[in-house]
């Protein structure tokens, strides 16, 4: 049977056992013996009870002795378990007890008076004073949701490592990450504990379906397997609990996506987002507050008031549309507030935007041309930016060939290569970072196209950037059997002005030189058609392929008027400029992160200072970070990992040149952890069931200021103190009758007279 002692060092007391046998040792020596010859009748008389009275004295001295150890006892507060005896056998066996403490952001929901979240606490703070009283010698490691690989290891629940934990413990809060259980508990088990150690898993959440069933409503697959690939779901070494710390109800409203409208923000411009509400209760709700707030570099901005939403109905979305304009060029965040209700969390989700005055372009031609406009480039740049007062938001920079060893990709929104012979080829795998990293690529080709070198830099057999492999070149044979523009099949934002059957523009474009051009299913597979000629074989005059966050685009022509009259067709300007910005990335791209996704960005050592400042929402000043090399990365990354908080965060660097570069960052919590729909206990248990890991014992319990987890686990411990207590009073009562009997012992019989 299970036992322990709640008290158990006050068993020191036991050892005054040996008071009554130093007493009882020490009345033995002080007696003198003297010889008399008067009392030798008496002597004589006694030996018929000296032995009957050394044993009445030797069980007054025993029941002494126990008092002592029943009173030591008592005190101790013994008490036995009669539940999990198979799993705790006796008090010495050393358990390691796993606590996974769930403070994903839907536990600052708020039911009654208290949250989910101060309720975890509380009955965290409880366990650890039980095992410190009753199991002093159980191994504990805490692990918290939004810090997985900063697990805390409190080797003596009393110790004042422990101590300082539950003053720690009182300081946390919810943050903005989400539960993923299936990698915490790999995680938790990913250590072995020594031979024969057995574990118990307690994990402190709020149960929301979200959590423990998941979408696919695959969780308990995927704990089972973690389980079992840990190897101590065998033969009882590992049990596994749930505690339920969930609120009642399910009132919420949270603000679950902001969709921008316009990709690219410019200065002077209007910008358009929409903002999309839910209401997870199970009641409609009317005149919903809602507040705008914008921040720039310096952290000014303001707070106003936008329209109430009239009214959302349960469980559906309602949608804000905003339009804003900004003045000025810079780093720009908008972050969205509903009224408060009991989730706070999920009432604030942020943009950050990059705002420009102009969209970058570079140029890179072949061929100068020696006449006005007979450039490579000449037509494009000119479109992109005509000459007049008017402005065109393009900034083009044209770099001949021989001028691209010089020119640094990264500060270009969009690269044109415009009858370039080849691209270095040792500048491959930057341009290819560019594009990856969400930057766009045009390729116009010409006569000087080296396909040869295009294959070989730019293709790699599907792997590179070109959507195609470029064939032979081919010339139309007379002018009236040049092929015009089809109609485009598909819809692309270049191909809008060619929409319609008499489309004017299409008879108009006629192309005198191209390629043969054949996809190949494999190899091309992320490749699409984008425009064809009108020919036999519909060959491909406009061609898309993604790479990474960015695109490129190939066009089967020139971007002059050798190949093709289209840089003379009134399309053209229009073209060119819905070109460069399909190619420059999303003013918010790389700006926004989940809640715990790392911060990482690199960090050219040739343009930037190697440290970096990070200021995280709500912070005073910045944190420091430096940039370190990455396997794999070309560049140092700097990286910032705590980004549990929702908010804006604000990066600086430093130019070597001199001066700071700010960047603004929007990190938002997972849009489902508003959604407090309650798991059901049954579905996971029988998923783990179904896995055969039965052994595990999974279970599940209410968690309230009641709840205590090592009653849960280990069994109801019964006291004996009212036992040992009537034992000890039945003890003293026979030990004062045995004295008694001990100290007036019966007289010895009377001596018969002599007969006269």
């Amino acid at each position: 049977m299970g036992w322990a002692l709640l008290n158990s060092p006050l068993m020191w007391a036991a050892g005054l056992i040996s008071v009554p046998i130093l007493i009882h040792l020490f009345n033995r020596r002080q007696f003198k013996i003297v010889r008399w010859g008067a009392m030798d009748f008496l002597l004589q008389a006694s030996k018929e009870n000296k032995r009957k009275v050394k044993i009445q004295h030797l069980l007054v001295l025993l029941l002494r002795c126990l008092a002592i150890v029943l009173l030591a006892l008592l005190l101790a507060r013994p008490a036995v378990s009669s539940a999990g005896l198979g799993f705790l056998p006796g008090v010495e066996d050393q358990v390691e007890r796993v606590v996974i403490l769930d403070d994903s952001g839907s536990l600052a929901y708020r039911s009654g008076r208290t949250t989910a979240f101060s309720r975890s606490k509380r009955i965290l703070k409880r366990f650890l004073e039980d095992l410190a009283r009753e199991r002093p010698r159980d191994s504990i490691v805490i692990i918290r949701a939004s810090a997985p690989l900063e697990p805390e290891r409190l080797e003596a629940p009393g110790s004042a490592e422990t101590q300082r934990f539950l003053t720690r413990l009182e300081t946390l809060q919810p943050g903005s990450s989400s539960l993923d259980l299936p990698r915490l508990l790999e995680i938790a088990l990913g250590t072995k504990p020594p031979a024969d150690r057995k574990t118990v898993i307690y994990v402190v959440s709020d149960m929301r379906r979200r959590d423990w069933q998941g979408p696919e409503g695959d969780v308990p697959r995927r704990v089972a397997e973690v389980l079992r690939a840990s190897g101590r779901a065998v033969d009882g070494q590992l049990r596994f609990l749930g505690v339920d710390v969930g609120g009642e109800g399910t009132r919420n409203l949270g603000i679950v996506g902001i969709e921008p409208v316009d990709k690219l923000a410019m200065a002077g411009l209007p910008y358009e987002v929409r903002v999309r509400i839910r209401n997870y209760g199970e009641a409609d709700v009317a005149q919903v507050p809602i507040y705008l707030e914008t921040r720039d570099a310096d952290g000014s901005g303001g707070r106003v008031p936008l329209p109430p939403i009239a009214s959302i109905k349960a469980g559906a979305e309602a949608v804000v549309v905003h339009r804003t304009t900004f003045l000025t060029a810079g780093p720009q965040a908008l972050s969205f507030q509903l009224g408060g209700d009991a989730l706070p969390l999920d009432d604030s989700r942020h943009i950050a935007l990059r705002i420009q005055e102009e969209l970058k372009a570079l140029l890179v031609e072949g061929e100068r041309g020696e006449a006005p406009l007979s450039g490579d480039s000449a037509l494009l740049s000119l479109a992109l930016a005509p000459p007049g007062d008017a402005l065109s938001g393009v900034a083009p920079r044209v770099v001949p060939e021989a001028d691209l060893a010089g020119e640094e990709l990264a500060g270009y929104d969009s690269i044109v290569l415009c009858n370039l012979s080849s691209w270095p080829s040792e500048r491959r795998e930057e341009l290819e970072r560019f594009v990856r990293r969400g930057g766009g690529l045009a390729v116009f080709l010409g006569g000087r196209v080296d396909a040869t070198k295009y294959d070989a830099t730019l293709y790699r057999d599907g792997k590179g950037l070109l959507p195609a492999r470029l064939g032979a070149q081919v010339e139309a044979e007379a002018e009236d059997l040049r092929p015009s523009l089809a109609p485009p099949e598909g819809t692309h934002p270049l191909t809008e002005i060619f929409r319609g059957e008499r489309n004017p523009f299409l008879s108009r474009v006629r192309a005198n030189r191209w390629r043969s051009i054949s996809l190949d299913k494999d190899r091309d597979a992320q490749t699409t058609v984008v425009l064809k000629l009108q020919d036999e074989l519909g060959t491909p005059i406009l061609l898309e392929k993604g790479f990474g966050k960015g695109r490129v685009l190939l066009f089967n022509t020139s971007a002059n008027n050798s190949w093709s009259s289209w840089p003379r067709n009134p399309s053209w300007p229009i073209v060119a400029q819905d070109l460069v910005r399909l190619l420059a990335p999303p003013a918010h791209q790389g700006l926004v992160l989940a809640c715990g996704e790392p911060l990482q960005r690199p960090l050219d050592p040739g343009r930037y200072e190697t440290q970096a400042w990070i200021r995280p929402p709500g912070a005073n000043k910045g944190r420091q970070v430096f940039a370190a090399p990455v396997e794999g990365a070309p560049l140092p990354q700097i990286r910032f990992s705590d980004t549990a908080k929702a908010g804006v965060y604000r990066l600086k660097t430093t130019l070597r040149q001199g001066g700071d570069v700010i960047t603004l960052l929007a990190a938002n919590l997972d849009a489902s952890e508003g959604d407090l729909t309650p798991a059901q206990p049954e579905a996971f248990i029988a998923g783990i069931k179904a896995a055969g890991l039965e052994s595990t014992q999974p279970a599940f319990v209410a968690g309230n200021d009641q709840t205590e987890l090592l009653r849960v686990t280990d069994g109801t411990r019964a006291e004996l103190w009212r036992l040992v207590l009537r034992v000890l009073l039945v003890i003293l009562l026979i030990e004062q009758v045995l004295a008694w009997f001990a100290a007036h012992h019966a007289p010895p019989p009377p001596r018969e007279e002599a007969s006269p």
